[in-house]
């Protein structure tokens, strides 16, 4: 069994016109490591207009590539400072876990994954 680390946790929605919040990624930032994992819709076009959808698919498939490669924190504090009305991030919560993954998987399922319209299974591209 692994020891239990502190992680962030912080849920990213669109604002949907007509639909308000719609919950479209979950992301955990490990603390010690300093690697932010993203769990996202694998698709978008239940909650927003066609041109709408496309760019949050993108900027979704992008972000979950920078977190392979940068520090979660910087990744985290640049979101905070640049998004929009239209995505939002929730406050950070600190969590204790031991499995990363497991737990990605089901705050996922918990926070956006209950939201879907779709069946598909969660992406973290």
């Amino acid at each position: 069994m692994s020891a239990e680390r502190a992680v962030d946790l912080i849920t990213m929605h669109f604002a949907a016109p007509g639909r308000g919040l719609q919950p479209i990624a979950v992301l955990l930032l490990d603390i010690d490591a300093d690697r932010l994992e993203v769990r996202a819709r694998p698709n978008c076009r239940s909650i927003a207009e066609p041109e709408d959808a496309r760019v949050l698919e993108a900027s979704l498939f992008d972000l979950a590539a920078d977190a392979r490669q940068r520090n979660g924190s910087a990744i985290l504090a640049e979101l905070e400072d640049v998004l929009s009305n239209s995505v939002r991030l929730t406050k950070r919560k600190r969590l204790q876990i031991s499995d990363i993954q497991g737990s990605l998987d089901s705050l996922y399922t918990q926070h956006v994954g209950a939201y879907e319209a779709s069946e598909s299974a969660p992406n973290d591209f």
